[in-house]
């Protein structure tokens, strides 16, 4: 069975981790599995009125976790999963965003699947993946 290593980057990463007790990243042998990164600036502080800023803040905190794991960048990634509260005004942002990102790598981004939610408070969807053990 491969090894677990958790990580977290400084600042929000950090806090929220001690807060509500989980890891940004976690890496399993070659592969990082990363948690879900908000739209929450370094203090951990979220601006529910700037659908921008927070796309922005969440791109650049998937960047904090892919370099605190010791990976370059998003050129590292091949699989996102995008989660929208108001997919109408998120949608155009997030495609937007990684137009930016990609063309500064020079090659085209990763896979993305995006879902919409009629609302995030108090329902939750929840993605687990684990290491196969001997008992499977």
């Amino acid at each position: 069975m491969s090894e677990l290593t958790y990580i977290n980057y400084e600042g929000a990463g950090q806090a929220n981790s001690d807060m509500c007790h989980y890891s940004q990243a976690v890496i399993i042998g070659d592969i990082v599995k990363a948690s879900g990164q908000g739209g929450w600036d370094n203090a951990g502080n979220v601006d529910a009125n700037d659908a921008k800023g927070q796309v922005d803040f969440a791109f650049e905190n998937v960047d904090k976790a892919l370099r605190a794991v010791g990976l370059r960048h998003w050129e590292d990634v091949f699989s996102v999963r995008s989660y929208h509260r108001d997919i109408e005004t998120t949608f155009p942002i997030v495609v937007e965003k990684p137009k930016s990102v990609f063309l500064v790598i020079g090659r085209f981004g990763p896979m993305f699947k995006l879902s919409g939610s009629l609302s995030l408070g108090w329902r939750l969807k929840s993605r687990q993946k684990r290491i196969a053990g001997e008992s499977d």
